[in-house]
């Protein structure tokens, strides 16, 4: 299952854009904090425990760094490199809205599937 982040708007903290499934109508905005995102690429993901959140989560498999998850969060204050979810986001207010409900509808869009995340920028410049 191909995931692909497209990214599209920065702020002074963020990184925002979009999520896209290639096997599933499924689609949400993306969050990421500027200067801890990971580089855009192809990586592998897969489905495992998380001690930060206590439960299985999508891991991103990101050379030469640890637990890079796709989770819910509102700020990106709230990420350590992860990529967050929501239905909508305010570049004005630098937050994601809906966080865990977009998160709710990844996971029954994605969970127990062959993971591939793409990551791509295209900020209109």
């Amino acid at each position: 299952m191909l995931i692909t982040v497209t990214r599209t708007n920065k702020t002074s903290d963020g990184i925002f854009g979009n999520l896209v499934i290639d096997a599933s109508p499924f689609k949400c905005m993306t969050m990421e904090v500027g200067s801890k995102c990971i580089p855009a690429g192809i990586y592998g993901a897969h489905w495992m425990w998380s001690d930060h959140f206590q439960q299985i989560m999508p891991q991103i498999l990101v050379p030469g760094r640890t637990a890079i998850e796709i989770h819910w969060a509102n700020y990106p204050q709230q990420l350590e490199g992860c990529i967050a979810l929501g239905t909508t986001y305010e570049l004005s207010a630098d937050c994601l809205n809906e966080s865990k409900k977009a998160w709710i509808g990844f996971v029954n869009a994605a969970l127990d599937q062959n993971l591939t995340l793409k990551v791509v920028e295209d900020f209109g410049q």
